[in-house]
């Protein structure tokens, strides 16, 4: 079989690319087995490529690779032909640094390689794994962990995994004609990169080759591979170590200091995550630990603990408290949840009770008690680092290098991946809406920082130069092979990757960053830490969801609901307004008459409270998940089309702030599916219209009325807009437009897209 496997075969790639599945493969490939190349490795393809998934007459397979088939394969490449350990090394130049390094990784096809000529292997030092209720389902077909299943709970999240693995590395600079790295320079060329410096300057751990388990991986060695994974979240005692931002008050103490802080419940480090077991998973397989909900109660010998809230009347997002950054320094939580208070009886008091529930927030008073003590809830998001530890190879290669390991939170929209969107943006939207995000919607991976190195205090080998662990690299050598033959139809995956992950930090969604002063260096090193995120997470996640989608592709745009400009609208399906439940459990804006007037209704957003929706399972990705890469694109570029129609009505000129302040969305509706508007539209004025369409209804507010509490749950209010002029407005991919302005006829609108 060896032999069978290192034969060229019969077909060349060229013949390879017209056979479902093998468009996008290698053009040099010409072997089953290309020993050290997996890319030009016919059969580690037909294997590992998510778009081999039909026989060549057509037919379905009934079954798909495993991940320890995965793994397996790619050991086979690797160890077919063994290579000795001075081989490899003569293959790197003398000087340069060599380890034993971990890495994530995945099998790609051609567009989302670092080259994007053909199908190859992608790796990264962080691997970005999310917490979830449900653990880890593999979708051999996708060959990827799935973000939740058909048949699962409508209020079902699954754990994402990612695969780790340990490689013989080389520490080379940057150079897009080797391996990389991924998008080079791109967040240098936008401004928005975190550590300045050309990725020609800077230094990537490369992999070389695959470290295994046996005697096969290297010529006289019987290895040992096994990885250790250590993580920890932190967030509740950096709360109280910073005593709730108030460090230095006079007479204000949170309630809880080391050495008490130095365990849980207020640092984890243990249960967070695990290496998944099983004969079909392979090595190296890290998935967090699924748990009932996504945050519970923080309890301390059975008792619900929480921290005293000084006052902080400038805190402009009250009700969520504020432990001010300083910069890119985020040393604690930087949003934390203080709206429910533990009474001297240990019970709870919703504040949301309290119409002016921000005020109490900013004056921490409330019913005559100063400082009064807020309830803490404990996510089990984190970060930490994983660990190789190699038996056999008597004393050479003594150095590892960890991967950095991060527990986000989940993706709301797995299928929309942060780095096509942000070279969409670059590349093809007109320049007239270029200015639709607050900034570049960089990814983690376009980032340049080192990893946590406060890490390093618990036993992780983190090196404060090393500002590179983000980034997305290949193999060494890996580019060059030039362009595929064919093409494949890309395939939705959720990715653990760092191009999937958001790069922006203030404070962050997957991760955010610290200011650290190092002795060996001696200054202070910009890094990322997973403690500056909200505390939990749901808390900032109501934050990041009402600034406008904040972070583009990952968190959802609640902006219809809070008031204000709306840059990637949910449908009216995805807030809860037809049939499906919202995302957030907070049911999106009605229209309501009273008193022969219009007003647009919303849940106040002072008042709405993530927290008992996480704790009660009410979010939900069932929606949201189905909006593919094309559909998001489509609504950010309707929506800023339809912003830009309305001022034209106007008279308005290029500063459309004025038409984002005073009007709302009532309604948005994405396709032609059971819209009876869209036809009635289609008759007035000639045009027909794409399956893409998309609807708006826009209305004018003038005044506002007096909140009202909700009969029914007094920690919920209700805000009325008086509405003055509603419109709906028709766009579709062909750049045609209508309008209806009250209830007056449609007409075409034509407009300037450059």
């Amino acid at each position: 079989m060896r032999d069978d496997l290192l034969a060229p075969t019969h077909l060349s790639a060229l013949e390879l690319a017209p056979i479902d599945g093998f468009g996008d493969i290698a053009p040099d490939a010409r072997r089953l087995i290309e020993p050290g190349r997996p890319a030009q490795s016919i059969l580690f393809h037909a294997l590992t490529s998510p778009n081999v998934a039909r026989d060549i007459d057509g037919n379905s397979f009934t079954s798909f690779p495993t991940p320890a088939d995965l793994d397996l394969i790619e050991n086979v490449v690797f160890g077919l032909v063994p290579q000795s350990l001075d081989a490899l090394l003569a293959r790197i130049d003398v000087g340069q640094n060599v380890a034993v390094v971990v890495f994530a990784r995945e099998y790609r096809q051609a567009a989302k390689t670092v080259h994007g000529n053909h199908a190859d292997m992608v790796f990264s030092r962080t691997g970005v794994a999310r917490v979830g209720t449900l653990d880890p389902l593999w979708d051999g077909q996708a060959r990827a962990y799935l973000p939740r299943d058909s048949a699962d709970d409508t209020f079902a999240f699954r754990a994402l995994a990612c695969r780790y693995a340990a490689y013989l590395s080389v520490q080379l600079k940057g150079d897009d004609s080797d391996f990389g790295p991924f998008k080079m320079n791109r967040g240098l060329r936008l401004g928005r990169q975190a550590v300045p410096g050309a990725d020609e300057d800077m230094d990537f751990w490369v992999p070389v080759h695959k470290l295994f388990s046996g005697p096969d991986c290297l010529v006289g060695k019987n290895l040992d591979v096994q990885l250790v994974a250590h993580h920890m979240n932190e967030k509740l005692k950096r709360i109280h170590e910073h005593n709730m931002g108030a460090v230095g008050t006079i007479g204000f103490e949170s309630g809880f200091e080391p050495p008490e802080t130095d365990g849980e419940p207020f640092l984890i480090d243990s249960d967070l995550a695990e290496f998944l077991a099983g004969p079909e998973v392979g090595p190296g397989v890290l998935s967090p630990i699924a748990r009932a909900s996504m945050i519970e109660p923080t309890l301390r010998n059975g008792i619900h603990i929480g921290t005293r809230v000084p006052a902080m009347p400038g805190n402009g997002l009250a009700p969520s408290f504020n432990i001010a950054a300083s910069g890119r320094a985020h040393p604690a939580p930087e949003w934390m949840h203080v709206r429910h208070r533990i009474r001297n009886d240990g019970t709870l008091q919703n504040l949301n009770e309290k119409r002016r529930v921000a005020e109490v927030v900013q004056q921490a008073r409330v019913d005559g008690v100063r400082n009064y003590v807020a309830a803490h809830y404990t996510d089990f998001a984190g970060d930490g680092w994983i660990d190789a530890r190699i038996g056999g190879l008597d004393g050479d290669l003594s150095r590892m290098v960890p991967a950095y390991s991060v527990l986000a939170a989940p993706d709301f929209y797995p299928y929309v991946d942060q780095s096509v969107l942000l070279d969409w943006w670059e590349t093809q939207v007109p320049s007239r809406f270029s200015a639709i995000w607050n900034r570049a919607p960089l990814t983690l991976a376009d980032q340049r920082s080192a990893a946590n190195i406060t890490l390093r205090a618990h036993g992780a080998d983190i090196r404060p130069e090393n500002t590179t662990p983000s980034a997305l690299v290949g193999l060494q050598g890996s580019v060059g092979s030039g362009q595929s033959f064919g093409s494949v139809e890309e395939v939705q995956r959720a990715s653990y990757l760092p191009d999937g992950a958001a790069g922006i930090y203030q404070p962050g969604w997957d991760v955010s960053t610290d200011v650290t002063f190092d002795p060996g260096l001696a200054e202070n090193v910009l890094h990322l830490a997973a403690y500056g995120l909200g505390s939990p997470f749901p808390e900032d996640a109501k934050l990041c969801a009402a600034l406008s989608a904040y972070w583009p592709g990952v968190a959802p745009d609640s902006s219809r609901s809070a008031g204000g400009r709306v840059v990637a609208p949910l449908t009216d399906k995805e807030i809860g307004l037809e049939g499906a439940p919202a995302w957030d459990g907070i049911l999106g804006p009605r229209r309501i008459e009273a008193n022969g007037e219009a007003f647009f209704e919303t849940d106040n957003f002072d008042h709405v409270d993530y927290i008992p929706n996480a704790l009660n399972n009410r979010f939900t990705m069932v929606e949201t998940m189905k909006v593919s890469q094309q559909d998001y694109q489509f609504r950010i570029m309707s929506t800023a089309r339809m912003y830009r129609l309305i001022g034209d009505l106007h008279q308005i000129g290029d500063d459309l702030r004025p038409v984002y302040n005073s009007y709302r969305m009532m309604s948005f509706r994405h396709g032609r599916d059971g819209d009876a508007e869209i036809p009635a539209a289609e008759a007035a004025t000639g045009l027909v219209f794409d399956d893409q369409v998309c609807k708006f209804h826009m209305v004018l507010v003038t005044s506002t009325e007096a909140l009202k509490q909700d009969p029914n749950d007094p920690t919920r209010w209700l805000k009325h807009e008086l509405i003055a002029l509603e419109h709906r407005i028709v766009v579709d991919a062909l750049n045609q437009i209508a309008v209806q302005t009250a209830d007056g006829p449609w007409e075409p609108h034509q407009q300037l897209l450059v």
